[in-house]
């Protein structure tokens, strides 16, 4: 019953963003282990299942920890209230001069991937609505496009190779640019000016978004934000896990390659060698690779786009939990914000 109360206590952040990943480490430790002292390690005693829960639950939070400083600072809901800050006129905001903060790193990305596509202009963004009635563009000019699969497909290499050196070097290549959906970002901030007595100099963005969670935790049951929030843990974690597990599993794939090399070291350091589980597998150990290899790519890109899905569902509950002040504010007829004549406020 106490066993039970405790996993009872354990909310979806914890069994998404830390259990999971912490399993699949787990899983490619055991690996290690010696074929003869596999069934020992694994026997269904509780004691030995207890232990490796906590062994599991702990490393999962050893992940979170590598996985948040391998993230970094993300910029993107800084980014979308400065957008609105400063009319677009803030210098961070210029990514054509300052696209990265790692120059090195960034212009082996840009290498692997000239042909990326042409970001958004902050200004057509922020003149959304000016445009005169009279709009001569035709209806397929209207029409969003996707892009072709062929298109996705050449960006692999630079997005792979993001995927493993942020991974390595805990940094940020790219930086983050504000949300496409400018509207949404600009009535929060407008809401926040309100509800906390902002001026137009504010610029402890990490505080303004732990004032919106809990805002919005305070007003509604189930956030899709914190959903999405959730799974972007998971994804992040399961990234660093895969990329642990992968670079594990290369340590192995040398040492069955090369076995004199083994051999030696074990010599050297006067540690008996072992046969590891993963040499009995029914896969060699460098298809095992090349599948963490791919799964780390996959979530990596997976935790950037749940990135950007947190903070604009973070941005549209805080709305919906601020309704009456919206309408407010927009009753207004005048005020002395100079933003409220800004495009995208109409």
């Amino acid at each position: 019953m106490p066993l039970g109360r405790v996993f009872g206590d354990l909310s979806v952040f914890d069994l998404l963003g830390n259990f999971v990943p912490g399993v699949v480490l787990m899983g490619s430790v055991l690996l290690l282990v010696p074929s003869d002292r596999l069934e020992e390690v694994t026997s269904p005693s509780l004691a030995v299942v207890l232990v490796l829960g906590v062994i599991t639950f702990a490393l999962g939070h050893l992940i979170q920890s590598y996985a948040a400083r391998a993230v970094g600072q993300r910029e993107t809901f800084r980014n979308s209230i400065l957008l609105h800050q400063s009319l677009g006129r803030s210098p961070v905001l210029n990514f054509d001069t300052n696209p990265t903060v790692h120059p090195r790193l960034y212009g082996i990305y840009s290498r692997l991937h000239p042909n990326e596509p042409a970001e958004r202009n902050l200004d057509d963004a922020l003149n959304v609505g000016s445009k005169s009635e009279e709009d001569t563009s035709s209806v397929d000019d209207q029409i969003p496009k996707s892009e072709p699969i062929t298109d996705r497909s050449k960006r692999i290499p630079a997005r792979f190779y993001r995927a493993i050196i942020e991974a390595i070097v805990m940094v940020r290549i790219k930086r983050d640019r504000p949300l496409s959906d400018v509207t949404v970002a600009g009535k929060a901030w407008t809401v926040c000016r309100v509800k906390y007595d902002l001026d137009s100099t504010y610029n402890e963005y990490g505080d303004l978004l732990h004032l919106m969670s809990s805002d919005v935790e305070s007003h509604t049951q189930s956030s899709r934000a914190f959903r999405f929030q959730a799974l972007r843990n998971f994804h992040r974690g399961m990234w660093i896990s895969c990329y642990s597990s992968f670079v594990l599993m290369v340590f192995i794939g040398i040492a069955q390659s090369c076995p004199r090399i083994v051999s030696f070291l074990s010599t050297t350091l006067g540690i008996e060698p072992w046969r590891p589980v993963a040499f009995d597998l029914w896969m060699s150990v460098w298809t095992i690779c090349l599948g963490y290899a791919l799964f780390t790519y996959l979530f990596w890109e997976l935790k950037e786009d749940y990135e950007e899905e947190f903070i604009e569902y973070l941005f549209t509950d805080f709305l919906v939990a601020n309704t009456a002040l919206l309408e407010d504010d927009s009753n207004e007829n005048e005020s002395p914000d100079p933003q409220r004549n800004s495009p995208w406020y109409q």
